[in-house]
């Protein structure tokens, strides 16, 4: 669920992100913008802790991962 919000909010903001879920619990995305990747990704993890979600390009979903919570990570998460 998260890989997918992960990839449809990529493609509505024209983002080049890879997204790596060979294994279902554990999901990982990268920025594709060569030298700026890392400060992109810096820049995404400030701002999820400024709204509460210590957030990292890694996901490794539990049990405990409700489906509102997913939701809410995926709209606080978004662009724009």
């Amino acid at each position: 669920m998260v890989s997918a919000g992960w990839k449809k909010q990529a493609e509505e903001h024209e983002l080049k992100l890879d997204i790596m879920d060979a294994v279902p619990p554990l999901t990982t995305f990268v920025f594709n913008y060569g030298r700026d990747s890392q400060a992109l990704h810096t820049l995404f993890t400030q701002e999820m802790l400024e709204r509460g979600f210590l957030a990292s390009k890694s996901v490794y979903v539990s049990y405990s991962y409700t489906e509102e919570l997913v939701d809410k990570y995926l709209e606080i998460g978004k662009c724009g």
